[in-house]
């Protein structure tokens, strides 16, 4: 079923400026590195074992450490990870360096331009509000404290934009220091046809190809889609009436494809918004089908799919259980990888679909090539 919701402000974010508060953050390439087990540097792309008939090695697991929530790399040569307590891991020199900074800060995503120009978003854990950090190839800087909890950030030329709690969607001009609501004071409606919670709807994520085109999953029964935002204002509302059960947790944009993009959900989901979807496959909206669902077991609906990356038609989920899986568009073929951990497995990223990095709990970090 289709909504529209207004998006005016998205007209104005060439011109945002407000001022922001800044202190300065340990950067990642500092001598205060600390070593991943209190002795050696995390190895590097052939440093771990994996299980026999995973195309995916274990590089580092840490039994009693944090979890690795978000990776993104610039190349194949610069990789951030992110997690929980501060926790930032930096990929150079084909070595992982681990560093924990800012005790309490729960990073959820990381994005950027390059190695030089990132942007990290979390969720201060003593009240719940949430944090964005920027990384200028030397040191991270705190750059704003919200009012909500922030879980996802992505950007274009023309503005990097973090979404949470709330419906709250944030927003700052790449040249300009201050971050400003992109929607006033109100966030974006939650769903009135499902039970809800103060911070409803909590957007989990956001990518897109332009400020014209891009998505946020909004967690149960809700997603939204920004469809030529800047010339109507508009966002489109998905919401599947179908089974108002389903929670969409993640989002990825679909290379060199406009208005395509996959979602991870609970149930170990994958559904994917694409104007040309697969034959055969059950439609839970308008463009909207459901690639695949687990319910063999009961509590399938509290396990979801977190981590997303693809190019050339061949993509890999990650989720909890150390759950692995890959889809072959072009052959709508969706398979389960053997995976060398249990731990959930929260990030995907690659510079390849064979160099392909997954980070986790236990600081998990899984390094391979798509099948």
């Amino acid at each position: 079923m289709h909504h529209s919701w207004r998006l005016v402000s998205l007209l104005a974010l060439s011109s945002l400026c407000a001022g922001a508060g800044v202190f300065a953050c340990t950067g990642f390439r500092d001598s205060s590195a600390t070593p991943p087990d209190g002795g050696e540097e995390a190895a590097g792309p052939d440093g771990g074992e994996g299980d026999a008939g995973s195309p995916f090695s274990l590089v580092q697991a840490l039994p009693a450490g944090e979890a690795l929530t978000a990776i993104w790399g610039a190349d194949a040569d610069d990789i951030f990870a992110v997690g929980s307590n501060g926790l930032h891991y930096d990929y150079y020199d084909s070595t992982w360096h681990r560093y924990q900074t800012e005790v309490g800060y729960d990073y959820q995503a990381v994005w950027g331009y390059s190695a030089t120009d990132v942007y990290g978003v979390g969720v201060v854990s003593a009240n719940n509000t949430g944090f964005i950090e920027h990384y200028d190839g030397t040191k991270w800087t705190l750059q704003e404290l919200t009012p909500t909890a922030l879980y996802g950030v992505w950007g274009t030329t023309d503005a990097v934009l973090a979404v949470g709690s709330q419906g709250m969607i944030y927003g700052q001009h790449p040249s300009e220091p201050g971050w400003t609501m992109v929607l006033g004071d109100a966030g974006l409606p939650a769903n009135p046809n499902v039970a809800s919670s103060p911070d409803e709807p909590i957007l989990w994520g956001i990518a897109g190809s332009s400020l014209e085109d891009f998505a946020m999953p909004a967690d149960l029964d809700r997603i939204f889609h920004a469809e030529n935002a800047l010339s109507t204002g508009d966002f489109v509302n998905l919401d599947p009436t179908v089974d108002r059960t389903i929670s969409f947790r993640s989002v990825f944009a679909v290379p060199g494809s406009s208005g395509s993009y996959f979602f991870g959900s609970n149930y170990l989901g994958v559904v994917w918004l694409t104007p040309d979807g697969p034959p055969n496959v059950p439609l839970l909206d308008d463009g909207l089908y459901s690639i695949f669902e687990d319910h063999s077991q009961a509590g399938n609906e509290q396990l979801f799919v977190y981590g997303i990356w693809g190019a050339a038609n061949h993509y890999v989920f990650t989720g909890d259980q150390g759950r692995i899986y890959t889809y072959a568009a072009g052959l709508d073929q969706f398979s389960t990888v053997v995976s060398p951990t249990d731990a959930t497995l929260y990030g995907a990223w690659g510079s390849s679909a064979s160099d392909v990095w997954i980070v986790g709990d236990r600081e998990s970090i899984l390094h391979g090539a798509l099948p």
